[in-house]
């Protein structure tokens, strides 16, 4: 069943029919396709020191693997698509993956405490044909293992009998990659790249946008900025139907929200009446990164949120209507706590979580439908589980310990390409299965 969807999927892909029906208008539609990166041996040594890879806590990386396996197996099991990035890049082939290894890969002659210093010409073209001769024997899977290693090769000269170079290691690895939700944002009309805010995550957006522009995705635009300001991430943005809700916080700033808003008359990133910009910056923490780790729609009706933040006065709302294609704040809407804008949105239900339960990722769950979500299993969130179940929505509850020890969960795992009531063609449109 997966390898017939996802061998559909790449087919599917590469049609400009099926590139019609990207767009997600809410977060609770009929999820129809996603996109995962399956992890791989970029984690082996993010995990030697989790902190600073971004990270949770520990990982093993053969459970992780499983347990990600396990995700796509009940996403396509419920009548979704999925389309694994790292199968993407490795379906670009082993010419165009060179090309990419080769922008990545670097030898850097350096002195050395021992040797003398040989950064000659005849040097630097020999490294580079030993490169080239190297490079040219790797397989797919091989290349796609070091393009996310981001290898750099230190020379230093040695004593010209043995080796005429020293060779010292070192690696960048992309072990954060597997948080597809991250990279971009998928309005209404499209796809549109983002900007990582941390340095271990800055080459990620570059990768992402090779593998969705080989297969013809439309990009509508790419947040530019430096390493100060101009960032957005994905897991900021949720789209509410009539409305979206962007987070503006440790993760995503101003600069990058509103390139959004100043480039609509001109790309038309999305059509919604009116964009709220939410504004926690004052709660710089990690466990608030983005703004799916402490908010969640279920249906429009009903939201899944941080108790201490949903009447906080810490929490700004600023309001951005539409008139034609052009987006402009509403200096009138003044709201005294997100409470009370939602409300105004017809979402009147509310589901409060404590920290505790924040932390164990409670509003990080991915709706299938407006009456199935996908989340995470812990007993810590059974009372939380049994609220959703209250309001009429099946819970589907997979393991993933050491996914969760990498700082997210199923939210955070995927990204909806096309969510809608409309089937695509590689999908039929039978009930969703009953599950127990």
């Amino acid at each position: 069943m997966k390898t017939i969807y996802l061998l559909t999927f790449i087919v599917f892909m590469k049609t400009q029919k099926y590139i019609g029906k990207i767009g997600v208008k809410a977060e609770y539609d009929r999820l129809r396709i996603t996109t995962v990166f399956s992890p791989g041996n970029e984690i082996n040594f993010a995990r030697l020191h989790y902190e600073s890879a971004l990270y949770k806590g520990p990982v093993n990386i053969a459970d992780a693997k499983k347990e990600h396996e396990e995700l796509v197996e009940v996403l396509t099991s419920n009548g979704v698509a999925v389309f694994d990035l790292r199968q993407g890049l490795r379906g670009l082939g082993a010419s165009e993956l060179r090309k990419i290894l080769h922008q990545t890969l670097t030898y850097v002659p350096v002195s050395s405490n021992y040797f003398i210093r040989n950064n000659s010409l005849s040097s630097r073209v020999r490294n580079k044909e030993v490169g080239n001769r190297s490079v040219e024997i790797l397989c797919e899977d091989e290349l796609v293992d070091l393009i996310l290693l981001q290898p750099e090769i230190l020379l230093k000269t040695g004593d010209g009998r043995n080796s005429q170079e020293v060779p010292e290691y070192k690696i960048t690895p992309l072990s954060n990659i597997i948080f597809a939700r991250d990279q971009s944002i998928v309005t209404d009309h499209g796809i549109v790249l983002g900007k990582m805010r941390t340095h271990q995550r800055n080459d990620e957006v570059e990768l992402i946008k090779i593998i969705l522009e080989s297969t013809g995705h439309p990009l509508l635009y790419r947040i530019q900025g430096d390493n100060k300001a101009g960032f957005l991430e994905g897991g900021d943005y949720i789209p509410c139907g009539s409305f979206a809700m962007i987070g503006c916080g440790l993760r995503s700033d101003m600069h990058g929200i509103q390139q959004l808003f100043w480039n609509n008359e001109d790309k038309k990133i999305f059509s919604f009446d009116e964009i709220v910009v939410i504004n926690y910056e004052r709660h710089q923490t990690m466990v608030d990164m983005h703004l799916d780790t402490w908010l969640n729609i279920l249906n429009p009706r009903t939201a899944v949120v941080l108790d201490d933040l949903l009447e906080s006065n810490k929490i700004e709302i600023n309001v951005w209507t539409r008139e034609g294609n052009v987006y402009s704040q509403d200096q009138n809407a003044k709201f005294k706590n997100l409470k009370e804008y939602l409300i105004t949105k017809g979402i009147k239900e509310f589901i409060k979580i404590s920290r505790d339960e924040q932390k164990e990722f409670a509003t990080n769950f991915l709706a299938i439908n407006q009456s199935r979500i996908l989340c995470i299993k812990n007993p810590a969130l059974d009372k939380v589980i049994a609220q959703i179940k209250a309001h009429g929505v099946d819970c589907i509850q997979v393991n993933m310990p050491n996914l969760t020890n990498m700082y997210g969960a199923t939210h955070c795992l995927t990204n909806a390409l096309y969510r809608g009531n409309e089937p695509v063609d590689l999908l039929d449109d039978a009930p969703l299965p009953e599950w127990p």
